[in-house]
C-alpha cells in the first residue's frame, strides 16, 4: 500500500485550517443544544445539513 503524498496531505491539511472556524461553530452549536442519548435529533439533524452542502 503507497502512502499519500506530501504535497496531498498538505493540501488536505490546508482544506481543514480553511474550514476550522466552521468546524468550531458546529461544536459550539452542538454543546449549546445538549441531548440525551439516542434522542439527539436535532444534532443528527445539524450533521445532516453540514454533510449535504
Amino acid at each position: 500500500m503507497n502512502a499519500p503524498s506530501e504535497a496531498f496531505l498538505h493540501d488536505k491539511l490546508q482544506a481543514l485550517h480553511a474550514q476550522a472556524d466552521e468546524f468550531i461553530a458546529v461544536r459550539r452549536d452542538i454543546h449549546k443544544h445538549p441531548e440525551m442519548g439516542y434522542k439527539e435529533y436535532r444534532t443528527s439533524d445539524l450533521v445532516a445539513e453540514q454533510l449535504s452542502t
